[in-house]
């Protein structure tokens, strides 16, 4: 029985994928759900994990380059999620800046990290809400795994934030 089961989900995992995502966009409140049941299935079959953060990731490219807010926080959402469940591996992060993906199932929220240094990159108001949102999700984990990352992410936004304010005050 188990084997006629993954059968069937390995060749579905695209359709799977798509779905997941699809009801998690329309509703972002089981968002938890969604990623309980992928940490479940990627236990035994990593390759559906893989496949659906490459998917994640390449929506989240396409929402911040067009500046989609709501589907760019709905997707930083699952994918706070997913590192929270342990999905999301370490060497995945080289996927986000767009060389290829390697993939491991240990779990380092690098990726977040590079998440919200984009996010914070050139701040709007849109993208420092999209990284409140992703924060308030993922910044315990964050805090606890990687501290001197997760600080530095801000101090280093801190610092150029004071230096191009006091560069304007004494413009004007």
């Amino acid at each position: 029985m188990f084997e006629i089961f993954k059968e069937n989900i390995y060749r579905g995992r695209g359709l799977l994928c798509r779905a997941l995502m699809k009801s998690q966009a329309a509703s972002p409140n089981f968002t938890a759900v969604y990623a309980a049941l992928i940490a479940i299935i990627n236990t035994k079959m990593p390759e559906i994990g893989e496949l659906l953060l490459k998917r994640l990731i390449d929506q989240f490219r396409k929402s911040f380059r067009r500046n989609n807010k709501p589907s760019l926080i709905a997707t930083v959402k699952f994918i706070a999620h997913l590192v929270n469940q342990r999905v999301c591996g370490v060497i995945c992060t080289l996927y986000v800046i767009g060389v290829s993906l390697f993939w491991s199932n240990k779990s380092y929220p690098i990726v977040p990290l590079q998440i919200l240094a984009l996010l914070l990159e050139r701040p709007t108001d849109d993208s420092v809400e999209v990284a409140i949102a992703f924060i308030q999700e993922i910044g315990q984990r964050l805090q606890e795994e990687t501290p001197q990352g997760f600080n530095s992410t801000f101090t280093c936004r801190a610092d150029s934030t004071t230096m191009a304010y006091n560069v304007c005050n004494r413009c004007v």
